[in-house]
């Protein structure tokens, strides 16, 4: 084996479809949400990189989403980089977050090799159990 097989492995794993799990175990049907998202003014430096970010999520679906979309760590919950804020997604509509964000710069260099960034929208109920969701991003090329 190489040693690409861990790295391919995570990889695969992350990818996996899987139910979303509420704070108390029950599952959350999964939301289809995407979006596009554009880097720029990237300044890098030894341990960090500061960008202006921007995403629009989509909402496909025939009900609104409404949550608190963070940027995050995809491998840690809590270390989150950017907090958006309440957003209410419109059925068949979009939203746009943007903010000025410093994240590390392994995070930082594996957005280049192609990985996206790990946006959330964390989804409250009544009960004060709250679930994950993740939006899947395709980078906006960039303008020359």
């Amino acid at each position: 084996m190489t040693r690409r097989w861990p790295q391919t492995a995570l990889l695969l794993a992350l990818l996996a479809p899987i139910p979303v799990v509420a704070q108390d175990g029950s599952a959350v049907p999964a939301l289809a949400l995407s979006g596009q998202y554009r880097l720029a003014r990237v300044d890098v430096g030894t341990a960090a990189a500061t960008m202006d970010f921007t995403a629009s999520l989509m909402n496909p679906g025939d009900q609104p989403i409404e949550g608190t979309v963070v940027l995050r760590d995809p491998a840690v919950a809590g270390r989150v980089f950017e907090d958006f804020g309440e957003q209410t997604i419109p059925p068949r509509g979009s939203v746009r977050v943007s903010g000025v964000v410093s994240i590390p710069i392994e995070i930082y260099e594996s957005w280049s090799k192609g990985d996206a960034p790990a946006v959330f929208v964390n989804i409250g109920d009544e009960r004060g159990n709250v679930a994950l969701h993740r939006v899947s991003l395709s980078r906006i090329p960039d303008r020359p």
